[in-house]
């Protein structure tokens, strides 16, 4: 997963000596501690999306960050937005996703999606840390007629190889990511 990221960020970087992001359900931050480890010569202006809780938290671990519990942080553009397992638990991911691809300027890179092939979306209860979370098995070819209606083309497939067992799924999935690219010069 990190190499991943290392790879997309250095991407988004290149030529630059300072790049914007924004990862969308960034959890406390972390990447942007392997973001300032890998890139140490660019600086890096990171945002990130989280739940209320999880941004309070964040403020403390990681003060450089910009912080949002809310959709502000669409209010202008990033270099990079990255969406990393997020989207399974998002009832309206394709539009947020609509929402998000408006402040990509560069790159969009969504990573750790459980895709299946052959069935439709469905729905699976995932049971993590003693709760139940309502979990989505996104059909890919749904999923990537989705983000193409956003204008962004795809650059590159990752397939991360994990594929958790849903017990009773009519497909088992696999875990992958994508990234996309803003080919015009609108934003730039």
């Amino acid at each position: 997963m990190h190499i991943s990221y290392a790879y997309v960020l250095a991407l988004a970087a290149h030529k630059k000596d300072r790049i914007s992001v924004l990862e969308w359900g960034g959890a406390l931050g972390h990447y942007y501690q392997v973001g300032k480890a890998v890139l140490p010569d660019v600086a890096i202006d990171y945002h990130v999306k989280e739940v209320p809780l999880m941004a309070q938290a964040g403020k403390q671990l990681n003060p450089e960050v910009h912080w949002y519990d809310d959709e502000s942080c669409l209010q202008r553009d990033y270099d990079l937005i990255m969406l990393t397992g997020c989207i399974p638990y998002m009832p309206d991911w394709a539009d947020v996703l609509q929402r998000i691809a408006r402040a990509v300027k560069k790159y969009l890179f969504l990573f750790r999606l459980p895709v299946v092939e052959h069935s439709p979306s469905f729905i699976a209860i995932q049971r993590l840390y003693n709760s139940q979370m309502l979990h989505q098995q996104l059909n890919q070819t749904e999923f990537l007629e989705a983000v193409k209606k956003t204008g962004l083309t795809l650059t590159r497939e990752f397939v991360v190889g994990d594929r958790p067992y849903i017990k009773g799924a009519p497909e088992q999935c696999e875990i992958r990511g994508w990234l996309f690219r803003r080919e015009t010069t609108a934003h730039q």
